[in-house]
């Protein structure tokens, strides 16, 4: 799962390959769903919101990790290795 950047929404990426495996989010004030993704979202075991505001996943290893527009579908690859920032330390 991963927080937008405004703290607003959460969205939620299956990892296993179902039918159903669409990101899906979460109004985070209301503990509602909003929308899922218009699209099948790729398989993933990590996905991050990136600093312009769209999504990346990538499987475990990095490898073939994607940039992902929630409005459109459309997806763009990274370069490989490419990570989520690392976590705030408190």
């Amino acid at each position: 799962f991963a927080l937008s950047p405004d703290g607003g929404t959460v969205a939620v990426a299956a990892y296993y390959a179902r039918p159903d495996s669409t990101l899906r989010f979460f109004d985070v004030a209301a503990g509602k769903p909003r929308p899922n993704s218009p699209e099948p979202f790729t398989q993933a075991a990590v996905v991050w919101y990136l600093p312009d505001g769209t999504l990346a996943s990538a499987d475990e290893k990095f490898e073939k990790p994607l940039k992902w527009d929630a409005k459109t579908g459309a997806t763009t690859p990274l370069s490989a290795g490419t990570k989520p920032p690392a976590p705030p330390k408190p």
